[in-house]
């Protein structure tokens, strides 16, 4: 079995990028692929065996020191 490490900012439904991120990785699951999400911590994300690898949570908006 192959391993994809499949990386997205968000780990929840946010809009069309996660759509596709989570179709993409259902698909390759399907397909016998063993996929690890890696994903920022974000209180909506879905559940992930993964989630605690998960780096913690960047505001992209906001300016940091």
């Amino acid at each position: 079995m192959s391993t994809l490490l499949a990386i997205n900012n968000y780990h929840y439904p946010r809009g069309g990028g996660e759509g596709v991120f989570f179709e993409h990785n259902r698909l390759l699951s399907e397909r016998g692929w063993n996929v690890v999400p890696f994903s920022m911590q974000h209180s909506k994300n879905l559940p992930s065996p993964w989630s605690s690898h998960f780096i913690e949570e960047l505001e992209f908006d906001n300016p940091y020191p």
